[in-house]
Protein backbone atom coordinates (compact mmCIF):
# COMPACT_ATOMS: atom_id res chain seq x y z
CA UNK A 1 0.00 0.00 0.00
CA UNK A 2 1.12 3.24 -0.88
CA UNK A 3 1.40 6.19 1.45
CA UNK A 4 2.32 9.85 0.18
CA UNK A 5 5.16 10.73 2.48
CA UNK A 6 5.55 14.84 2.28
CA UNK A 7 2.67 15.06 4.66
CA UNK A 8 4.07 13.40 7.25
CA UNK A 9 7.65 15.18 7.03
CA UNK A 10 5.75 18.27 7.10
CA UNK A 11 3.48 17.61 10.24
CA UNK A 12 7.37 17.05 12.12
CA UNK A 13 8.32 20.38 11.42
CA UNK A 14 7.04 24.38 11.71
CA UNK A 15 5.40 24.96 9.15
CA UNK A 16 8.14 27.62 7.12
CA UNK A 17 10.96 24.25 7.52
CA UNK A 18 9.34 22.39 4.40
CA UNK A 19 11.26 23.02 1.99
CA UNK A 20 14.27 25.14 3.00
CA UNK A 21 15.62 25.83 6.59
CA UNK A 22 12.61 27.33 9.04
CA UNK A 23 12.52 30.58 9.60
CA UNK A 24 12.63 30.27 13.65
CA UNK A 25 16.67 28.49 13.03
CA UNK A 26 18.86 29.55 15.77
CA UNK A 27 22.59 29.42 15.38
CA UNK A 28 24.41 26.85 17.16
CA UNK A 29 27.58 28.27 16.45
CA UNK A 30 30.09 28.70 13.73
CA UNK A 31 30.46 24.46 13.40
CA UNK A 32 28.62 21.69 14.31
CA UNK A 33 30.51 18.01 14.55
CA UNK A 34 28.86 14.27 13.89
CA UNK A 35 30.67 11.65 15.26
CA UNK A 36 30.92 7.79 15.91
CA UNK A 37 33.77 5.89 17.00
CA UNK A 38 35.77 5.70 13.89
CA UNK A 39 35.68 9.37 13.20
CA UNK A 40 33.67 13.00 13.62
CA UNK A 41 32.64 15.49 10.51
CA UNK A 42 32.48 18.57 11.49
CA UNK A 43 30.17 20.90 9.17
CA UNK A 44 30.77 24.63 9.33
CA UNK A 45 27.53 27.32 9.44
CA UNK A 46 26.44 28.74 5.88
CA UNK A 47 23.71 31.19 5.25
CA UNK A 48 20.74 30.86 3.20
CA UNK A 49 19.64 34.47 3.74
CA UNK A 50 20.21 35.42 7.18
CA UNK A 51 19.27 31.70 8.38
CA UNK A 52 22.16 29.04 9.96
CA UNK A 53 23.04 25.91 8.01
CA UNK A 54 24.86 23.17 8.27
CA UNK A 55 25.99 20.93 5.67
CA UNK A 56 28.85 18.50 4.87
CA UNK A 57 29.55 17.81 0.69
CA UNK A 58 29.78 14.18 0.23
CA UNK A 59 31.37 15.15 -3.00
CA UNK A 60 32.90 17.96 -4.68
CA UNK A 61 35.04 18.45 -7.80
CA UNK A 62 38.92 18.32 -8.23
CA UNK A 63 39.34 19.28 -11.64
CA UNK A 64 37.48 16.84 -13.79
CA UNK A 65 36.91 14.75 -11.09
CA UNK A 66 34.64 13.47 -8.85
CA UNK A 67 35.55 12.98 -5.58
CA UNK A 68 33.72 11.26 -2.71
CA UNK A 69 33.79 11.49 0.59
CA UNK A 70 31.32 9.84 2.38
CA UNK A 71 31.09 10.19 6.12
CA UNK A 72 31.96 6.75 7.65
CA UNK A 73 28.56 5.93 9.02
CA UNK A 74 27.10 2.05 9.32
CA UNK A 75 23.91 0.49 10.14
CA UNK A 76 23.78 0.40 14.04
CA UNK A 77 26.59 3.70 14.70
CA UNK A 78 25.76 5.72 17.43
CA UNK A 79 26.48 8.87 16.37
CA UNK A 80 27.34 11.84 18.99
CA UNK A 81 27.12 15.88 18.42
CA UNK A 82 28.68 18.46 19.67
CA UNK A 83 28.61 22.37 18.41
CA UNK A 84 30.73 25.89 19.49
CA UNK A 85 27.46 27.45 20.86
CA UNK A 86 26.13 30.78 20.13
CA UNK A 87 25.15 33.21 23.18
CA UNK A 88 23.39 35.38 20.58
CA UNK A 89 20.63 33.04 19.50
CA UNK A 90 21.06 29.98 21.44
CA UNK A 91 23.47 28.56 24.72
CA UNK A 92 27.10 27.91 24.24
CA UNK A 93 29.26 25.03 23.79
CA UNK A 94 26.71 22.04 23.77
CA UNK A 95 27.32 17.77 23.65
CA UNK A 96 24.90 15.39 23.22
CA UNK A 97 26.18 11.86 23.29
CA UNK A 98 24.22 9.40 21.39
CA UNK A 99 21.81 11.63 19.19
CA UNK A 100 20.86 9.19 17.27
CA UNK A 101 21.40 5.66 15.97
CA UNK A 102 22.03 4.98 12.26
CA UNK A 103 18.84 2.44 11.49
CA UNK A 104 19.17 -0.82 9.21
CA UNK A 105 20.53 -0.11 5.26
CA UNK A 106 18.11 -0.53 2.91
CA UNK A 107 19.50 -2.06 -0.45
CA UNK A 108 18.20 -1.97 -3.77
CA UNK A 109 18.26 -5.67 -4.73
CA UNK A 110 19.14 -4.55 -8.66
CA UNK A 111 22.03 -1.30 -9.36
CA UNK A 112 19.83 0.42 -11.45
CA UNK A 113 16.14 1.03 -12.18
CA UNK A 114 14.66 2.44 -15.52
CA UNK A 115 10.99 4.10 -15.60
CA UNK A 116 9.21 4.19 -19.02
CA UNK A 117 6.15 5.67 -17.87
CA UNK A 118 4.41 2.80 -16.45
CA UNK A 119 4.31 1.74 -12.76
CA UNK A 120 7.61 0.78 -11.36
CA UNK A 121 8.53 -2.68 -9.69
CA UNK A 122 11.45 -2.16 -6.44
CA UNK A 123 12.76 -4.92 -4.96
CA UNK A 124 14.79 -4.61 -1.87
CA UNK A 125 16.78 -6.16 1.17
CA UNK A 126 17.73 -5.42 4.69
CA UNK A 127 14.93 -3.53 5.94
CA UNK A 128 15.64 -4.23 9.29
CA UNK A 129 12.28 -4.03 11.91
CA UNK A 130 11.08 -1.12 10.37
CA UNK A 131 7.12 -1.75 9.59
CA UNK A 132 7.82 1.04 6.57
CA UNK A 133 10.27 1.78 3.76
CA UNK A 134 10.82 4.52 1.80
CA UNK A 135 11.33 5.45 -1.63
CA UNK A 136 12.68 8.56 -3.50
CA UNK A 137 13.19 9.26 -6.97
CA UNK A 138 14.57 12.84 -8.60
CA UNK A 139 15.34 14.30 -11.70
CA UNK A 140 16.22 17.42 -12.10
CA UNK A 141 13.90 19.80 -10.19
CA UNK A 142 11.07 17.01 -9.96
CA UNK A 143 10.68 14.76 -6.88
CA UNK A 144 8.84 12.18 -5.33
CA UNK A 145 9.00 10.72 -1.70
CA UNK A 146 6.68 7.99 -0.54
CA UNK A 147 6.58 5.21 1.68
CA UNK A 148 5.41 1.75 1.44
CA UNK A 149 4.89 -1.55 4.02
CA UNK A 150 7.97 -3.23 4.33
CA UNK A 151 7.86 -6.31 2.89
CA UNK A 152 10.82 -6.56 0.54
CA UNK A 153 9.19 -5.05 -2.52
CA UNK A 154 6.18 -2.48 -3.56
CA UNK A 155 4.93 -1.31 -7.46
CA UNK A 156 5.04 2.68 -7.48
CA UNK A 157 2.04 3.29 -9.51
CA UNK A 158 3.03 5.16 -13.09
CA UNK A 159 0.81 8.28 -11.82
CA UNK A 160 3.67 9.07 -9.59
CA UNK A 161 6.30 9.49 -12.46
CA UNK A 162 3.64 11.58 -15.14
CA UNK A 163 5.24 14.55 -14.59
CA UNK A 164 8.58 13.39 -14.91
CA UNK A 165 10.94 14.68 -18.14
CA UNK A 166 12.73 11.95 -19.39
CA UNK A 167 16.18 11.66 -18.58
CA UNK A 168 19.00 10.58 -15.93
CA UNK A 169 18.20 11.24 -12.08
CA UNK A 170 18.61 9.30 -9.15
CA UNK A 171 16.08 7.07 -6.95
CA UNK A 172 16.57 5.27 -3.18
CA UNK A 173 15.34 3.28 -1.01
CA UNK A 174 15.95 3.66 2.89
CA UNK A 175 14.35 3.33 6.32
CA UNK A 176 13.79 6.14 8.45
CA UNK A 177 14.46 6.79 11.96
CA UNK A 178 13.10 9.67 14.10
CA UNK A 179 14.30 10.62 17.64
CA UNK A 180 13.87 13.58 20.27
CA UNK A 181 16.67 14.98 22.34
CA UNK A 182 16.86 17.71 24.78
CA UNK A 183 18.91 20.81 23.87
CA UNK A 184 21.04 22.66 26.57
CA UNK A 185 18.35 25.19 26.78
CA UNK A 186 15.88 21.79 27.19
CA UNK A 187 13.57 22.99 23.82
CA UNK A 188 13.43 19.52 22.03
CA UNK A 189 16.08 18.94 19.24
CA UNK A 190 14.40 16.57 16.57
CA UNK A 191 16.76 14.45 14.53
CA UNK A 192 15.73 12.20 11.33
CA UNK A 193 18.47 9.67 10.51
CA UNK A 194 18.09 7.93 6.73
CA UNK A 195 19.84 4.74 6.21
CA UNK A 196 19.89 3.23 2.27
CA UNK A 197 21.20 3.50 -1.14
CA UNK A 198 20.69 5.55 -4.02
CA UNK A 199 21.36 4.26 -7.70
CA UNK A 200 20.80 5.68 -10.99
CA UNK A 201 17.55 6.47 -12.57
CA UNK A 202 16.71 6.51 -16.07
CA UNK A 203 13.00 7.78 -17.28
CA UNK A 204 12.76 7.10 -20.94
Amino acid sequence: MLEWYNDEIVSSFPRSAFPGVPQSARSAGDWVKVSNTRSGYTMDKELIGSLPYYNWYSHEWSGEELVTNRPDFKEGDTIDVEADGDFNTYFGPWSIRVFATVPSQAHFVDDSLTGNRGSLSVNYQNSGDSDKIFFSAILRDQQILCKFENNGGFVVPSSAFSGFAEGWGGASVFTFENSLSAGPDGLPIYSQVFSGQTVPFEVE
